[in-house]
């Protein structure tokens, strides 16, 4: 079946059921996703993210990349919420009660900041292999 729709830090007790549900959630959209590249290794994940906060750790860049890139429009607009809930330690409402103690409000917090620096380096990447790969081009003379 469909997993829990979003928001989750909200709703989540711990940083691993926060974790786990919201990557869960992507996997799910990623699979009904006709465009994403990825969703056969998702796919592949989901019993793994069940029982490893790591392995979750480790593919939330990848899912948020792909939700934004290859998912519908709606998904950003999930994926920005979800990560402002977990920054400000705020529900919908505008309440800063939260069921999930302080030092998982820290992680969470983390994740997200660790998300934004693998996006950051992903895009500085991309952006210096089309420079070289331009600049490559133009230097060699065409026939």
């Amino acid at each position: 079946g469909s997993p829990s729709p979003p928001p989750f830090f909200i709703k989540a007790d711990t940083y691993f059921a926060w974790l786990r549900g919201w990557c869960r959630y992507m996997i799910w959209r990623s699979n009904k996703s006709q465009r994403s590249r990825w969703k056969a290794f998702f796919h592949a994940c989901r019993s793994a993210i069940r029982q490893d906060t790591s392995i979750c750790e480790f593919l939330l860049p990848l899912l948020i990349l792909d939700g934004l890139c290859f998912g519908e429009d709606s998904n950003e607009e999930y994926i920005l919420k979800e990560m402002l809930d977990a920054l400000t330690f705020s529900d919908s409402i505008g309440s800063t009660t939260s069921r999930m103690p302080l030092t998982d409000r820290h992680k969470a917090a983390n994740a997200v900041f660790v998300v934004l620096d693998t996006l950051s380096l992903w895009a500085e990447r991309e952006t210096e292999d089309r420079h070289r790969s331009i600049r490559g081009s133009s230097a060699t003379p065409s026939s």
